[in-house]
C-alpha cells in the first residue's frame, strides 16, 4: 500500500516540527533586520560637557580670585561663611566628598542652584557634571543642611524672650507680636489713582 502524504502521521508530525523549529529563526531574523538600520545609522554618543573649566576649577577660581565680592555675587555668601558652612557640613553631618567631587563643589552646586533658581541643565553646564550627579549632590547637601536645623534654629518660645530684646525700644514690637496679627498695627496709604471714584 502506497503512502498517502496527506494522511500519514509521520509526515504531518515532520511538517509541524519543521515549522516550529523555523519560527524562532524567523523571529530573530525579523528583529535583526528591523534593528540593524537604526544601529548602523546612529552615530556614537558625543561628550556634551566638555568645557575646559571643570566645576572644581571654577569653584577654586571663584574662592581664590582675590575679589571678595565675586563669591558673594555668585553664591550669595561671603567666602568665610561659605568655608564655615563646608566645614560644619563635613564635621556635623554625613556629607562627604566623593571620588570626583569635593564638599566645596557640592555645596557650591547647591547654593548656585538655589541662589539663581537654576535648572538642572544650567547647573550641568556650569559645573560640567551629568544631570544625575547634579541632582544627587543637590539632595545630599539639602539633607545635610536639614540635619543642622535643630542645632542652629530654635523655635520661638514666648517665655524665653531675652531682656536685651524686651528692654530695647528698637525691638518694642516683638512682645506685641505674640498675640497674633490682630495686635500688630498696620498703616496703609492709598494713592489717588487707586482711589474709588
Amino acid at each position: 500500500m502506497p503512502l498517502d502524504p496527506c494522511r500519514s502521521r509521520v509526515i504531518k508530525h515532520y511538517r509541524v516540527n519543521t515549522a516550529i523549529s523555523v519560527l524562532p529563526a524567523l523571529v530573530v531574523q525579523g528583529i535583526f533586520y528591523t534593528l540593524v538600520p537604526f544601529v548602523l545609522n546612529r552615530s556614537p554618543p558625543k561628550p556634551m560637557r566638555t568645557s575646559a573649566v571643570s566645576g572644581a576649577e571654577y569653584i577654586h577660581d571663584v574662592m581664590y580670585c582675590g575679589n571678595p565680592r565675586r563669591i558673594q555675587e555668585i553664591l550669595r555668601m561671603k567666602l568665610e561663611v561659605f568655608q564655615f558652612l563646608c566645614i560644619e557640613l563635613e564635621s556635623s553631618t554625613s556629607l562627604s566628598a566623593s571620588k570626583f567631587i569635593t564638599i566645596e563643589e557640592k555645596v557650591a552646586i547647591f547654593l548656585w542652584t538655589v541662589a539663581r533658581s537654576a535648572s538642572n541643565r544650567d547647573t550641568q553646564e556650569r559645573f560640567q557634571h551629568s544631570g544625575e550627579t547634579i541632582s544627587r549632590c543637590f539632595h545630599e547637601v539639602l539633607q545635610a543642611i536639614n540635619s543642622l536645623v535643630p542645632k542652629y534654629i530654635k523655635l520661638y518660645s514666648s517665655i524665653e524672650i531675652p531682656t536685651a530684646i524686651t528692654s530695647n525700644p528698637q525691638y518694642y514690637m516683638l512682645p506685641k507680636l505674640q498675640g497674633g496679627p490682630s495686635e500688630v498695627p498696620f498703616h496703609c496709604h492709598i494713592q489717588s489713582h487707586f482711589a474709588p471714584l
